[in-house]
């Protein structure tokens, strides 16, 4: 299969929106978890979106150069690596952490 320009700009485009949402829930995550003394867990949640960030930058930024080059296969490649890193971040920033309900019930943030 040969990814035209046309699909490589659209997929691109895709990528730069989902980016901006997985981004986005990552930062409410990180804000909600800085509300309270951080457990060992949120410090645990907060590594693992800060790497599973650093992951998507290093795909998306090797999509843009095989895209300069005008590499489209491989442009696609790495921003279909990226799409996949954008939604693992939003399912963990979406996730719980073990023990934040029962943490918020004792703080009185619930009921």
């Amino acid at each position: 299969m040969t990814a035209t320009q046309g699909l490589v700009d659209e997929v691109s485009f895709v990528a730069e929106g989902m980016a901006g949402t997985a981004a986005g829930s990552a930062l409410r995550r990180v804000s909600s978890l800085a509300r309270f003394s951080p457990t060992r867990g949120a410090v645990e949640a907060i590594a693992t979106l800060t790497e599973i960030g650093g992951r998507i930058e290093t795909a998306l930024a090797a999509g843009d150069r095989a895209l300069a080059v005008g590499k489209h296969a491989e442009s696609v490649s790495r921003l279909d690596e990226a799409l996949i890193l954008m939604d693992e971040m939003a399912r963990l920033a979406l996730a719980e952490p073990e023990g934040a309900s029962h943490d918020r019930m004792q703080r009185g943030a619930l009921g």
